[in-house]
């Protein structure tokens, strides 16, 4: 087969995931720069929702793709094993870049391995960019820094702020923040024991009751991850009037309504990789209460950001491959989280007389983080990629010294804590 221009785009294609959302943009970024792709779907093999059928129209198997380029928007041990659960002479030749995401300050040397099966990495954050930069491992291919692009629709299906929040069963009168997670993104790094602690430091004064006009919604799904964790917050908010509890899984769009009827995101993540919600969240024009560290440092700025300060503190052991005795993060500060917690609610206060624009959105954060922007990105580094295989092409496919030996068989990574 003749190789052409053009991506083979190789992740969970329809799952409702981040990394099925990070592909989705990916390709969205690609369809506004007008650069050709397919879609190899990667089946999730739990039972994680895959209802997000936006790429169906590309799906190709994966030997009737003609394209010499291929971005796994995947993790790198679930990249290893497509590698070898397929023909890998389909890739011989082809230019390979890993869109991985990572999480942490460090990256572990138990995975120094997977640097040998790409031959360039794609970090969507500068948090990213600087684990992998930091990495001193001689497998280590070029790291490039291509921001992502977040999206989220500026209407709404809904005719009015009472309307979504009677359709999610949130009070239609109070000042409501969402605290949004996906337990399988790992319950420690998300943190949500440290929302809940804020939000009670910024409301608990002389007690509380039913009447208080402060709400927290705890949005989570993937339940048989960390439950134990999980199931003792439950328990420690069940008496608390103002906490409720969603596990349900919506889908896309659906999940974006939900954010779009509060009044603010509330995050005290200890890391994040792109932090997608707290992205589409200020797309929303939501105000932003979230830990000033690590990957949505790159874009979370405006009027409507309340960063939480932190210090940097260690991991601890949480499990066994990812070295994480020698990982660091962010402990956000709990006093600091509800002073922010309590300005916002001040501000909402003093514009409780005043109609809250609907449906909610920033188009100033939505032209940041736009895929039109990101697909000029691409765009450039693609052209810079297929200009150099062109001088290559007289040399011989490209070395193999690139490429990882498989033969060891698969790794497996757990998620982080």
């Amino acid at each position: 087969m003749t190789r052409v221009n053009g991506v083979n785009l190789i992740g969970h294609a329809y799952a409702e995931i981040g990394l099925g959302e990070d592909l989705r943009m990916v390709a969205r970024s690609l369809l506004g720069a007008n650069i050709p792709f397919k879609v190899i779907n990667v089946p999730l093999v739990n039972d994680l929702r895959e209802g997000n059928l936006f790429l169906k129209p590309w799906e190709k198997p994966l030997d009737q793709s003609p394209f010499k380029t291929s971005i796994f928007c995947l993790t790198p041990d679930k990249q290893e094993a497509f590698l070898l659960q397929n023909n890998d002479n389909f890739f011989q030749g082809q230019y390979l870049i890993g869109a991985w995401p990572w999480e942490l300050y460090r990256w572990p040397t138990e995975m120094n391995h997977y640097l040998s099966t790409v031959d360039e990495l794609w970090a969507n954050s500068r948090h990213i960019e600087k684990a992998w930069t930091t990495c001193s491992h001689p497998a280590k291919p070029p790291i490039h820094w291509l921001p992502a692009a977040a999206k989220a629709p500026s209407q709404s299906p809904f005719n009015s702020e009472k309307a979504a929040r009677k359709h999610f069963g949130i009070p239609e009168a109070k000042f409501v923040l969402i605290c949004a997670f996906d337990l399988l993104s790992g319950y420690q790094r998300k943190n949500p024991l440290g929302a809940v602690k804020a939000f009670k430091q910024a409301f608990d004064t002389a007690g509380f009751n039913a009447q208080d006009d402060a709400c927290l919604i705890l949005k989570t799904h993937s339940l048989r991850s960390f439950l134990g964790p999980w199931e003792n917050l439950k328990q420690e908010v069940a008496n608390d009037p103002r906490i409720q509890i969603i596990e349900t899984t919506y889908p896309a769009d659906q999940s974006i309504e939900l954010l779009r009827c509060c009044n603010g995101l509330l995050s005290l993540h200890r890391a994040e990789g792109f932090g997608r919600i707290i992205a589409e969240s200020m797309i929303l024009g939501l105000d932003i209460i979230a830990t000033a560290y690590s990957g949505n440092s790159d874009y979370m700025q405006g009027e409507n950001v309340y960063p939480i300060s932190y210090r940097l503190g260690p991991v601890g052991r949480i499990n066994s491959l990812l070295d994480s005795e020698m990982q660091i993060w962010a402990e956000p500060d709990l006093e600091n989280a509800a002073f922010q917690i309590g300005a916002s609610y001040q501000k909402y206060r003093g514009r409780m007389n005043s109609i809250r624009p609907w449906p909610s959105f920033c188009p100033m954060a939505q032209a940041k983080l736009s895929a039109r922007e990101a697909g000029k990105r691409y765009k450039k580094r693609l052209n810079q990629i297929w200009s150099e295989l062109r001088q290559q092409a007289n040399q011989g496919p490209i070395a193999p010294a690139r490429r990882a030996d498989l033969s060891h068989g698969p790794h497996c990574l757990p998620p982080i804590a």
